[in-house]
C-alpha cells in the first residue's frame, strides 16, 4: 500500500501531475515536462536527496556529466520559469483542483497539498532550507533567479565548401561559452545544452521560452588557407542583432589554429563582456518579468556601466545612490549586491565622503 503524502495518496500526485503536463505551457516546452516529472516521481519514490541542481541537470535534462551548476546557471533558470507558470495555473485553470504541487524557492524539492479551498498565492509563498556545501541554509526570499543577461551561444555554421570544420567550430563554441561565463555580469548557458536545444528549437523565439536572451552564434568559410568568421549577437525574441564583427586569418595552418581561435575568442568575450556600453545595452535590451522593478535595477546597472566607462567622479553619487534603492529593492540580487560592493570599495580608495 502507497503511503499517504501530506494526507494525499500518490496516485492523487501522480494524477495531477498528468493534469498539469496536458497543459499548452508543458507541451511547448519539453524542458519543463521532463524537470517537472523528475521532482515529482522522485519525492513519490522517497528519494528526495536525489532532488538537487546536479541530478536534475543529468538525470532528467540530460546535461554531460561534467555539468557545474556553479557555472551554469540553466536549473534556476528553468525552475523560475516552472514556479511561475505553476503559480499561475493554479490561480487560473486549475483553481478548483484538488491537489496543488508546488516547488518552493530555496530548493526543488516539490510541495503536495490539498487545495482546502485555500487562497492559491499561500501555496507558493512558502520558503524552504537549501544546502550549501552539505549544511543547511535558510535563504531569503528571491523575487527572481537572476536578473543577468541569459546568453547563449549556438553552435557555428560552417560554410566552406568540404565542411569539414565541425570539430574546430564546436571547440570554438565551447572556449566562448567557457570566456563569456568568467564575467560576473553574464550567465552563460553551457554550450553542450546548447547543441541539444539548437536541434530541437525550430523557431528563433522559442529560445526566448527557454530562459535564454541573447544569443550568439555565426558563420566560418575555409578557403586556400585563408579564414573568415563572422559573429553576430542577437536578441533571441526577436532576432535583431545588437553586434557583429567578422575576423579574417591568413596562411592558417593546424599548428597556428589554437593560436588564432584563442585571440579570436578573447577579442569577442572582451567585446561583449568586458565593455561596458555593450553590457547597457544589454541590460536595456533584455524584456523584465516585472516591468517596474526591472527597470529601476536596470537604470541602476545602466548608470554603473556609464560610470565605470570612463570612472567620472561627478557621476559617482548618483550611481551609488541608484543601486543602493535597487538593492533595497531586490536584496538578493547576487549582481546588485556585487556591484554595490565594488562602488563601497570605489568610495574608500578615493576617500570620498
Amino acid at each position: 500500500m502507497e503511503k499517504n503524502i501530506a494526507g494525499l495518496s500518490p496516485e492523487l500526485v501522480r494524477q495531477e501531475l498528468q493534469l498539469l503536463l496536458r497543459q499548452e505551457e508543458f507541451k511547448r516546452s519539453p524542458i519543463l515536462t521532463k524537470f517537472l516529472e523528475f521532482v515529482v516521481l522522485t519525492k513519490l519514490d522517497e528519494r528526495e536527496d536525489e532532488i538537487k541542481e546536479y541530478t536534475i541537470g543529468v538525470k532528467a535534462l540530460g546535461r554531460p556529466f561534467d555539468f557545474n551548476p556553479q557555472l551554469d546557471a540553466v536549473i534556476r533558470i528553468h525552475a523560475s520559469r516552472l514556479r511561475n507558470i505553476l503559480s499561475q495555473y493554479y490561480q487560473g485553470t486549475g483553481k478548483n483542483d484538488a491537489v496543488v504541487i508546488s516547488i518552493p524557492k530555496g530548493g526543488y524539492v516539490p510541495f503536495f497539498e490539498p487545495s482546502n479551498g485555500k487562497d492559491v498565492k499561500s501555496h507558493f509563498n512558502t520558503q524552504v532550507p537549501t544546502q550549501v556545501n552539505g549544511h543547511e541554509k535558510h535563504l531569503p526570499y528571491q523575487k527572481k533567479a537572476s536578473m543577468m543577461p541569459v546568453l547563449a551561444v549556438l553552435p557555428f555554421h560552417d560554410l566552406s565548401p568540404e565542411q569539414s570544420n565541425n570539430d574546430f567550430l564546436t571547440s570554438l563554441g565551447e572556449q566562448l561559452s567557457t570566456e563569456l561565463s568568467r564575467f560576473d555580469n553574464l550567465s552563460v548557458i553551457s554550450f553542450y545544452a546548447t547543441q541539444k536545444l539548437d536541434a530541437a528549437v525550430k523557431h528563433l523565439s522559442e529560445f526566448r521560452n527557454e530562459g535564454i536572451d541573447y544569443i550568439l552564434t555565426g558563420s566560418l568559410r575555409f578557403f586556400n588557407g585563408t579564414m573568415k568568421l563572422n559573429i553576430q549577437l542577437m536578441i533571441a525574441d526577436s532576432g535583431n542583432i545588437l553586434w557583429s564583427d567578422s575576423y579574417l586569418r591568413h596562411q592558417l595552418t593546424d599548428e597556428s589554429a589554437f593560436n588564432i581561435q584563442d585571440e579570436i575568442t578573447s577579442q569577442i568575450a572582451n567585446a561583449i563582456g568586458d565593455d561596458p556600453k555593450m553590457m547597457s545595452k544589454l541590460n536595456k535590451s533584455r524584456p523584465w518579468q516585472n516591468p517596474q522593478e526591472g527597470s529601476l535595477v536596470q537604470d541602476a546597472i545602466s548608470l554603473y556601466f556609464d560610470y565605470t566607462y570612463d570612472y567620472d567622479s561627478n557621476k559617482f553619487g548618483a550611481t551609488l545612490q541608484a543601486m543602493e534603492n535597487a538593492c533595497e529593492l531586490d536584496p538578493d540580487n547576487a549582481l546588485t549586491l556585487s556591484i554595490l560592493a565594488k562602488l563601497y570599495l570605489d568610495q574608500y580608495a578615493c576617500a570620498l565622503d
